[in-house]
């Protein structure tokens, strides 16, 4: 289980690893096997991953709940570089300004993602290409759907909005 965080004003990788945290004893954990974008950052006791882009700019932190508290450190660097560090549970890490913003886009997928599920499911009851996956949930609930518009057509129309 892992938690992603990531500030909300710039920090450039570079320094985040230039000794300005030593005294405090958050510093690179290195001899780790890490992909070309990514840093460990460690007191000693927790860890926590930095992943930047191609520029340089940190663009997450991710702790992972074998590797300690992350709180530690995250403070360090909020201190430290004077930027306000959110966890991916806060609207503000998905670019929303409040929790209402937030929700009202949730609510909004989930509907288009209901109805472009409902399409396929009827596309595949007619024996349409469709994107629904063999071996999913969604597969047994398109094979239910199919089997219930074979035994009563009416469920179609009702589906539809058609005649009926």
């Amino acid at each position: 289980m892992s938690t992603t965080y990531r500030p909300l004003s710039p920090i450039h990788i570079d320094d985040l690893l230039d000794g300005r945290m030593k005294n405090v004893h958050v510093h690179e954990r290195s001899g780790l096997e890490l992909g070309p974008l990514e840093k460990c950052l460690t007191d000693g006791r927790n860890f926590l991953r930095a992943y930047f882009d191609a520029e340089g700019l940190v663009t997450s932190f991710t702790s992972y709940i074998s590797n300690g508290s992350p709180y530690r450190i995250l403070s360090e660097i909020a201190e430290t570089f004077e930027v306000e560090v959110v966890s991916e549970r806060d609207p503000r890490f998905w670019g929303f300004e409040t929790q209402k913003e937030w929700d009202a886009w949730l609510d909004a997928e989930r509907e288009k993602q209901e109805e472009e599920f409902l399409g396929d499911v009827m596309k595949f009851a007619r024996g349409e290409h469709n994107n629904i996956k063999p071996g999913t949930i969604g597969m047994i609930q398109a094979q239910a759907a199919k089997r219930l518009v074979a035994d009563f057509p009416e469920f179609f129309w009702l589906w539809t909005g058609g005649p009926g």
